[in-house]
């Protein structure tokens, strides 16, 4: 391994992997002579030797030529070399179906939304599919202690105000003047920096793991039905179900941090109430407004 990879250079490498080479490969193995996980490369072993054999294709095998991005060739290596240096597993996906009916018969809906349905309590889940990869969305599910590390940003935050009012929520949005927090009770919070004592990110994710209460199977299904939840594009998902314009969604969340126009600035909360039709307007308003 030549070079450090970042983790969304993996993650995006395993989405590519999982969808162009699984097939043939599995879980690195499955063509005979090679074994992508204890570094068996009949082509060569180095970085060039690697790109050149996905881009190009090995005469005289099975491995075809592919047509990839730079970019994506470049997740691609840094995945193959994680296979080898064992700091990841391969996503084999399972049934989309089977995991929408865990979704809704374990109680994912108490805390999360999807589309039209659940809760705002937690993250918006509705373009999850969209904004990671399988392999994240695994990883987030099993251990989200780690994948809130990844992103501090996206977790919970304990606000002290110099009136020593304790406020405990979801980061959604904060700029050089104000902080946006989605609390335990669904109410939109809107608070002015100049009129806080402190503000600390709470360590542990408010997500529990399912490692050990789901089998591999299971968390398979799970994973290929939160994979398919992308047809919301990224920013406009959050204010077509109840939030701010610009506040990001999905686990890792942390992509609507300071985009757009920040809400008017005010110490009030107002609930957000479920819509049954389409919103043209969120259906909350900082300061208590509805429209």
């Amino acid at each position: 391994m030549k070079q450090s990879y970042q983790q969304f250079e993996i993650d995006r490498g395993a989405a590519l992997y999982s969808s162009n080479c699984e097939e043939c490969h599995a879980d690195g193995s499955g063509v005979p002579g090679v074994n992508l996980r204890t570094g068996q490369f009949p082509a060569g072993s180095t970085d060039e030797n690697i790109i050149s054999a996905i881009r190009n294709g090995i005469p005289g095998t099975m491995m075809p030529p592919h047509e990839f991005a730079p970019a994506d060739l470049s997740a691609l290596l840094a995945y193959v070399r994680s296979l080898a240096a064992d700091h990841s597993t391969p996503m084999k996906m399972g049934d989309p179906e089977r995991g929408k009916s865990l979704f809704e018969s374990h109680g994912c809906f108490s805390c999360h939304r999807v589309g039209d349905k659940g809760s705002y309590a937690a993250l918006n889940l509705s373009d999850i599919g969209l904004l990671h990869p399988p392999s994240y969305i695994e990883r987030a599910l099993l251990d989200p202690d780690s994948s809130l590390a990844g992103a501090p940003e996206s977790g919970q935050l304990r606000i002290v105000t110099k009136q020593g009012r304790v406020i405990t929520g979801r980061r959604l949005n904060d700029d050089t003047y104000t902080i946006q927090l989605m609390d335990d009770r669904q109410n939109l919070v809107s608070l002015d920096r100049s009129d806080l004592r402190s503000v600390t990110n709470v360590e542990e994710s408010p997500m529990p793991s399912l490692k050990g209460k789901l089998t591999d199977a299971q968390i398979s299904d799970l994973v290929a039905y939160l994979s398919t939840l992308r047809s919301t594009p990224a920013l406009a998902a959050p204010a077509q179900f109840g939030a701010p314009a610009g506040v990001g969604s999905g686990f890792g969340g942390g992509r609507g941090r300071g985009r757009g126009p920040a809400p008017a600035r005010s110490r009030a909360s107002a609930p957000i109430a479920p819509q049954t039709t389409q919103p043209t307007q969120p259906a909350a308003q900082p300061g208590g407004r509805q429209e």
